[in-house]
């Protein structure tokens, strides 16, 4: 049976059918054979293609969509409109808002009148009706804010408008401490200066810290259905025993496989990164303030992390698949590791991982710190490369 081929194959490892020892050449002829084999069946497997070809192209664009939705929500934020409340107790008060660039959809008198209006505002601001006699004595005047800050781009609408009207505050302040006689510097005994020391290359780095991420999980994916094909997909289809029948040792026939398996994950990973490296000059940074672009060092640099990942990340899914009977069977086991990639790329999302020398060995984590500190701009010596990727090849 094919149990009892199996285990009997070794001997088959140095013999041929001849019961001759088999030379170099002749292994390298059967590896090639293989190789062949499983680089034609993976090329017809339309669905192994799709699967490792589509996310490559899909990352890039997920990136893109960010970058234009945080793009939209800054702009939205910039232009939208608000509504006021109780607008004749302080006419000061709104054309100075108006003056800065803030439009205002619709000024009621009170807040009868507001709610008579009927619309659903997402940033309306609340003058009280005390206002004008509060500036006149000198004493706080009190302005209220409304929002719904879970909505998209509410959060910086009212943060322009909280902005402008604290500017105008200052303004007053400092009119009024003119007119007493008073220089406006005593009401500021302490000067806070902010001096932001990050690059560009580092705000960008804050931005494009899931690049990794995507890199990684496209290397596991362009491996994953190749790697379900060749093992739980031959076993389905009852096509594994006739190849394990032949006069081939199983460390040749599991080479060839692995081989096909890590020639797809290098190339989805490789093709992701390189439509990265492409795509990030065209986005729409500008309102962000950052100017994303990688430099070609710094993309063979991140290369040189990453995509060692192919040969493990392609071992890893063989080995898991090899113990499935089926093929949906085998995508619930793999499915599982794709976890593996995405998880140092959540916590960074949420934690500050910084490079420490332990993490250099740690397959996948490794990787993702590095990537992101070479984002930032920071070198990455020849020893953690050499740590990051030497792992993996041994695993």
């Amino acid at each position: 049976d094919g149990s009892k081929c199996a285990r009997a194959e070794p001997a088959a490892a140095s013999h041929n059918a001849d019961g001759r020892t088999m030379s170099r050449r002749d292994a390298g002829r059967q590896l090639w054979a293989m190789v062949r084999k499983e680089g034609l069946e993976a090329l017809r497997d339309r669905r192994a293609m799709l699967a490792a070809l589509v996310y490559p192209l899909l990352g890039p664009v997920l990136v893109a969509l960010v970058f234009a939705g945080a793009q939209h929500s800054v702009e939205q934020g910039q232009s939208s409109a608000v509504a006021i409340v109780g607008a004749a107790h302080a006419p000061a008060l709104v054309g100075a808002l108006v003056a800065d660039g803030v439009t205002v959809s619709s000024v009621a008198a009170n807040a009868v009148h507001a709610q008579d209006d009927g619309d659903d505002h997402d940033v309306v601001v609340w003058i009280a009706d005390d206002f004008q006699a509060a500036m006149l004595a000198g004493r706080p005047a009190k302005v209220r804010i409304d929002a719904d800050l879970s909505r998209p781009g509410v959060r910086w609408t009212v943060r322009n408008v909280a902005q402008k009207i604290a500017a105008y505050s200052q303004r007053v302040a400092f009119g009024r401490a003119v007119a007493r006689g008073v220089h406006p510097e005593i009401m500021s005994p302490v000067l806070v200066e902010t001096r932001d020391l990050a690059t560009s290359a580092q705000h960008a780095a804050s931005l494009l810290h899931m690049v990794p991420m995507f890199v990684l999980l496209a290397i596991f994916v362009g491996a994953m259905q190749v790697a379900i094909d060749a093992t739980a997909g031959e076993r389905e289809r009852g096509s594994l025993e006739p190849l394990l029948l032949h006069p081939v040792s199983t460390e040749i026939i599991a080479i060839g496989k692995w081989a096909i398996a890590a020639l797809m994950s290098l190339a989805a990973g490789a093709l992701t990164l390189t439509l990265t490296v492409l795509t990030l000059p065209l986005l729409p940074t500008e309102a962000l303030g950052v100017r994303v672009t990688l430099a070609p060092e710094m993309a063979l640099t991140i290369a040189a992390l990453l995509l060692p990942m192919a040969p493990m990340a392609a071992g890893a899914l063989l080995f898991a698949a090899s113990f499935a009977r089926s093929f949906k069977e085998a995508q619930t086991w793999l499915s599982a590791l794709l976890f593996i990639p995405m998880l140092p790329g959540l916590l960074g999302s949420t934690w500050q991982l910084e490079a420490a020398p332990w993490m250099w060995p740690v397959p996948a984590l490794g990787q993702h710190v590095l990537a992101v500190a070479a984002l930032r701009g920071e070198p990455v010596s020849w020893l953690a490369l050499a740590s990051a990727g030497s792992v993996c090849l041994l695993v």
